[in-house]
């Protein structure tokens, strides 16, 4: 018996699947990259070494989009915050 994330998640990708065609990619990213860990790994591919530092945790989507309003039937953006993780430095004093 599927469970309800299972059906939420079949009903998500058939909507991305009824779309017009120049849409499916745009579509399908922004599905894509709702997940936190698609994220985490997409800067891992991209800047590994910044992965380290950040604090994927507390990644956040932003509602804003820098697309002109004119393109927006044909591209959209993500716009997300992801906040370095703070290192405490401690000191010795001898």
């Amino acid at each position: 018996m599927k469970t309800q994330s299972d059906l939420r998640i079949s009903e998500e990708i058939r909507s991305l699947l009824d779309t017009h065609g120049g849409h499916y990619a745009d579509k399908s990213a922004r599905w894509l990259f709702k997940d936190k860990e698609n994220v985490r790994g997409l800067v891992t591919i991209l800047a590994n070494d910044l992965v380290k530092h950040l604090d994927f945790d507390k990644l956040r989507i932003q509602n804003r989009s820098f697309v002109d309003d004119t393109l927006r039937d044909l591209q959209s953006d993500m716009v997300f915050t992801v906040p370095f993780i703070k290192i405490q430095l401690i000191q010795t004093i001898c």
